[in-house]
Formats: structure tokens, C-alpha cells, sequence
């Protein structure tokens, strides 16, 4: 772990319903803005992450026709897609699979900030059929989409069940951590740290539509 590593842990609604049947109508209601750590960021002993949402990302969709909005908090550290080396080929970490992925990640730790902090296999299942709605919404070949919902539902309950033992570090400190210091600094022009503004005042490029990804800041 860098010296500049600043996390937080946010306080977050729980975003998994009691039941449901069915996840439609997802929407992408904001750009996706995405940062790299110059360092790798070791959350446990076999997972390190150098990518880090720099805002909060928002979408919606329905849950048995009810709309729900749902928010990734900026600071989320995230690997982009988690792909299989062998299955890179074919699909990679970057794509029209990002933002779905981004959500997927966001959903598949949620409940580590939860006052229970108990894995369900019900919340492990919704955020399967999120990630499912989101790629629908995509250009991706329906034979990919296919396979990913297949690949998740098949292996990746305990991906989700693996606890990180310090929940204290799933997010950086976007008031505190030093690549926002250096988004402040280059919002107030080189001035130092001053607060960031709108979407159109902010000097990052943003991700327009699902699968067309700029590149990374770095700190």
C-alpha cells in the first residue's frame, strides 16, 4: 500500500431489494469517469487494483417494474472487468462491457458496508441480472452477453462471498487522497486544491456512451 493511499468508507442505502423478479429498462444516466493510481493498490494478497472511479457514476432501471436509482461513489477501486487471462482473447477489461462492469463491481461489494455485512445469495443473484440489464443496453454481440451471464452465475458466487478483510480500504478518500489533489489542482488551473465544478468545468474526458472509453488519467 502507497503512503498516498487515503481511503474512506462511505455510508451507503442498501441497494438490494427484498425480492425480485426481474431487473429491465437499465439506463445510463451519467458519464463514467475513470482514474489510475500511478501505484498499484493491494486490497488483499491476491488482488491489486490501480483504477478508481473519480465520480460518482449514476444509473437507473426497474425491479419488477418499480424504477430504482442507483449511485457507484466516486473513490470505488475497481480492476475494470475482471477477465479470466484465457478468456481475454475474446473479451477484454476494457470495452462495451465497462460501465456494466463498473456497476457489477459496485453490487458485488455493497454488502461489506452494510450493518449485517452478510453475503446472500438472493443480492448475489440481483447484482448478476443488473449487470445482465446493463450489457443489454450495449452494442455487444448477444452470444458475449450470453456468456458473461452464464460465466457469472456459474462461478462467481464466491468471488462475491470473498470478504476484503480491511472493508476500511474498498475506497479512496476523494477529498483526501492525492489523485484527487491533483484533479483539484488542475480544476483551479494549478492554483492548488480548490473545489471541483460541474461536469463541463472539470478537466476529465468523459465516457459518452457505454463501450466508447477514454483513456485514464494517472497520478
Amino acid at each position: 500500500m502507497s503512503e498516498n493511499d487515503l481511503f474512506r468508507t462511505p455510508t451507503i442505502a442498501s441497494p438490494y431489494p427484498e425480492d425480485f423478479e426481474s431487473v429491465t429498462e437499465f439506463v445510463y444516466k451519467s458519464h463514467l469517469y475513470i482514474g489510475r493510481k500511478r501505484n498499484k493498490v493491494r486490497r488483499k494478497s491476491d488482488s491489486e487494483v490501480n483504477y478508481v472511479t473519480l465520480r460518482d457514476y449514476d444509473v437507473s432501471f426497474k425491479v419488477d417494474g418499480k424504477p430504482v436509482d442507483l449511485t457507484v461513489p466516486a473513490g470505488m477501486l475497481t480492476d475494470l472487468a475482471s477477465v479470466p487471462s484465457l478468456a481475454r482473447p475474446f473479451l477484454g477489461r476494457v470495452g462495451p462491457h465497462l460501465e456494466a462492469s463498473i456497476v457489477h463491481d459496485f453490487l458485488f461489494i455493497a454488502w461489506q458496508l452494510l450493518p449485517d455485512g452478510r453475503a446472500k445469495e438472493k443480492d448475489w443473484r440481483f447484482a448478476n441480472e443488473v449487470m445482465y440489464a446493463a450489457l443489454r443496453r450495449t452494442d455487444m454481440k448477444s452470444w458475449k452477453q450470453w456468456s458473461i451471464r452464464r460465466a457469472l452465475n456459474n462461478f462467481s458466487w464466491g468471488i462475491y462471498r470473498d470478504k476484503e478483510p480491511n472493508k476500511d480500504q474498498l475506497f479512496l478518500d476523494p477529498a483526501r487522497d492525492s489523485l484527487f489533489d491533483e484533479l483539484h489542482a488542475l480544476a483551479g488551473g494549478g492554483q492548488g486544491p480548490q473545489p471541483l465544478g460541474s461536469p463541463e468545468d472539470r478537466p476529465l474526458r468523459p465516457s459518452p456512451d457505454p463501450g466508447t472509453v477514454s483513456e485514464p488519467l494517472t497520478s
